[in-house]
């Protein structure tokens, strides 16, 4: 049937349909290759067919259903349309972004990538200045005399939030021993939560419903929207403030972090090799900060040597590649819960805003009510398939004409559906058979990693090169593109490093208490 298609008939086939037939085309096998002048000269023929382009980048599943856009322009012809796209006066900010960020291969020019971020600084800037709706966030913090250890408060100023965070000046100068110093980023400042998990990440569902359905985010895109900002915000403000209060006390965090590898570890819980190298800090603070990213590098290595092997190799050590952090094993069977694909699917009907069962709360979300029992008869008929296959497969069950969810079953589901993964470890042993009793189910299961995948994620977002958008500040500093980098932004990224080795040692100090049972002289005990 194809050979009665001429080229020309199909030139005005695609003429006609235009962008609702591209996507079909430039997919299936044999049309892509028998017409692939027509369909390219379709591509270039509108500078908009660049967000089916990568619409199918970022929203097709399958490998079959993306459109290799290789298979029809050279890479010149696809950077001139990408930056026809960007100085179109319809290009939409969300696609120009994913130009700017977007990892394609081969590599889109470098200066079409400028082009495209220059562009999207200019149209946000310009949505701010006539955007009456528009306001700014800050965070102020700082340490006074009170009686409480924290206080934060919150005051709105017409356009203006201001978030204050004090905390206590007589506790902190009390007592400013390494070991207490450590306990305080926990207890005070609060980098992880009472289960040891990373405050700073954004729980799911905390951004508004435009950044999390209509924003477009890259393949291998960190999703830094206003959520996460906050969060950075708020962390990075505490911890710049505690390494000022500490500097004016003659106390480096550095010293800190040494003494916490290279004399606690072997002196209070037995565990020796490893290494924090010397620093010298009449250096620059960006000497420093290249200090620290070696010295992240190392212990991630001797972390992963004594979780294989159970000891230190300093030889061993040299020879080997920085781990991925998701290849770091904890010491402990069960850690980190994490749900199975039925899980996902109850998380979602139970406490999704977006649930098809919002109808039926009075004031109260619909998984608060569930706590109650909800009557049968408030369930509409579309929701009755829904409802047959959550009580079907344990996760609600209806006794007397009412639907309900266990007490248990609610608090691990919330726990999994807001945060991702849950740390076993600290549980109770209620809960833990509620979790256990899943596992066998085939609903939940266990990873057993030092990080979660989020706590990954983040480490990986300012440290690492695995995302497009990642800020990098290993590679900018140790492999020397430093150089345009701000004082200013110097400081920024000290205060990172030092807050995501304080997080490492936090982990890695919970995995030996884990292995020795809650050892006497843990820094972490709860």
């Amino acid at each position: 049937m194809l050979d009665k298609i001429t080229a020309s008939l199909f030139r005005q086939i695609l003429t006609k349909l235009g962008s609702r037939i591209l996507p079909i085309v430039s997919t299936l096998d044999p049309i892509k290759s028998l017409y692939k002048k027509q369909i390219a000269n379709e591509f270039l023929r509108d500078p908009m067919n660049v967000e089916i382009i990568l619409n199918s980048i970022i929203d097709s599943n399958k490998k079959e259903q993306r459109i290799n856009i290789n298979n029809f322009l050279d890479k010149d012809q696809r950077d001139e349309l990408f930056q026809q796209y960007i100085d179109s006066p319809k290009a939409k900010q969300s696609y120009i972004h994913l130009i700017a960020i977007e990892r394609f291969k081969p590599d889109v020019d470098i200066s079409t990538k400028y082009n495209a971020s220059k562009r999207e600084a200019q149209i946000i800037t310009r949505s701010i200045k006539n955007d009456p709706f528009t306001f700014t966030t800050t965070v102020e913090s700082s340490i006074v005399s009170m009686d409480r250890i924290v206080e934060e408060n919150i005051s709105n100023d017409n356009k203006d939030s201001r978030l204050l965070l004090q905390f206590n000046e007589k506790w902190l100068n009390k007592f400013v021993d390494y070991s207490t110093i450590l306990q305080n980023l926990i207890y005070v400042f609060g980098i992880v939560d009472n289960n040891l998990k990373f405050t700073g990440i954004s729980k799911n569902e905390s951004g508004g419903f435009f950044e999390r359905f209509l924003t477009l985010w890259g393949k291998n895109e960190y999703h830094n929207g206003e959520a996460f900002k906050n969060s950075e915000m708020v962390l990075t403000s505490k911890m710049q403030l505690y390494i000022k209060f500490l500097r004016q006390r003659g106390i480096k965090f550095e010293s800190v972090i040494k003494w916490y590898f290279d004399t606690y570890l072997p002196k209070y819980l037995g565990i020796k090799g490893f290494y924090f190298g010397r620093f010298n800090f009449e250096d620059s603070l960006r000497s420093r900060i290249m200090m620290l990213c070696v010295n992240f590098q190392r212990i991630l290595k001797e972390y992963q040597l004594y979780s294989e092997s159970g000891e230190i190799n300093s030889e061993i050590v040299d020879q080997m590649k920085v781990p991925h952090l998701n290849e770091l094993k904890s010491l402990c069977d069960k850690k980190y819960v994490i749900s199975g694909e039925k899980m996902q699917s109850a998380m979602q009907q139970i406490f999704s805003d977006q649930s098809s069962f919002g109808h039926i709360s009075n004031g109260l979300s619909f998984q608060n009510e569930l706590l109650k029992g909800v009557p049968v008869s408030c369930f509409k008929n579309f929701n009755v398939k829904e409802l047959n296959w959550l009580t079907r497969n344990g996760f609600l069950t209806i006794l007397k004409g009412k639907v309900y969810i266990f007490s248990e079953d609610y608090l691990v589901m919330r726990d999994l559906f807001y945060n991702d993964e849950i740390n076993y470890f600290w549980k109770d042993s209620d809960t833990r058979e509620c979790i256990d009793s899943k596992v066998k189910l085939g609903q939940l299961s266990f990873r057993n990693n030092l990080f979660t995948r989020k706590e990954s994620d983040y480490i990986d977002y300012y440290y690492g090169s695995r995302f497009s958008n990642g800020l990098g500040i290993r590679n900018k500093y140790l492999h020397g593109s430093a150089e345009n980098i701000s004082k200013s932004q110097d400081e920024q990224n000290y205060c990172v490093l030092i807050y995501l080795f304080c997080l490492l040692i936090i982990k890695i100090n919970e995995e030996f208490d884990h292995s020795q049972t809650l050892n006497e002289n843990s820094l972490i005990i709860i």
